[in-house]
């Protein structure tokens, strides 16, 4: 916090030094400091497309959900062309339950940026996790892989496409891959457990939605 603030006497505008200083309040919990930050900022810079996405963010963490939209439309209105813009605002919108428009705004941020690998594998999750349209949602998971090959999370979500489908030997492959990959997502644990367990595999299933309760206590559905 410090060495960012001190960055910020030098250069009151510096885009890189206010970013770095509200994701540490962040990590605090300090969101009063970081959005009166971002409030200077505006102030001072005027408005930009940087510092709406970083108040977005920021709402976000904050659990201020309609707040966070505004900040993504906000950054949208500015810079329509910005795939960043549109991939944050279809992440709230999916958190806020509103699936249709969380759709529309990925693929736009996949149109305007093709080699966007994390809406490619947000947007083939969505689609997996419902069960619908799973070899499109696989293509463009698949997409994404090709980007970054050793992501956990596009893994998993390879891995849940093949469990959705029935391919229960690849489902365990590529879940236990994504797990060796990133062990802190307790959702790659529960998909992991739910494919041990279709598998008749109890021991392993128990374990793997332990694991995933370890990582995230909050998981009724794997608790019970």
């Amino acid at each position: 916090v410090a060495d960012y603030q001190a960055i910020l006497d030098l250069a009151p505008k510096d885009l890189d030094a206010v970013n770095g200083l509200v994701h540490a309040w962040i990590a605090q919990r300090k969101f009063g400091l970081a959005q009166t930050l971002l409030a200077h900022q505006l102030s001072i810079s005027g408005r930009r497309t940087e510092l709406y996405l970083i108040l977005g963010l920021l709402y976000q963490e904050a659990d201020a959900p309609l707040e966070a939209i505004r900040a993504f439309e906000q950054a949208i209105a500015l810079q329509d062309t910005s795939a960043t813009a549109h991939f944050y605002c279809g992440i709230q919108l999916d958190r806020m339950g509103r699936q249709a428009e969380a759709r529309q705004e990925l693929r736009r941020s996949v149109e305007l940026d093709p080699s966007h690998a994390d809406a490619l594998n947000y947007l083939g999750y969505l689609d997996i996790d419902e069960g619908r349209n799973l070899p499109q949602a696989k293509a463009l998971v698949e997409r994404a892989l090709a980007i970054d090959p050793a992501n956990g999370a596009y893994v998993d979500s390879l891995g849940w496409a093949y469990f959705k489908m029935g391919n229960l030997p690849e489902a365990i492959r590529q879940l236990e891959r994504a797990a060796e990959l990133l062990q802190t997502d307790p959702t790659i644990f529960e998909h992991l457990g739910d494919a041990y367990a279709k598998r008749g595999d109890a021991p392993r299933a128990q374990a793997a939605w332990r694991k995933a309760l370890e990582l995230d206590a909050t998981l009724d559905l794997v608790r019970y």
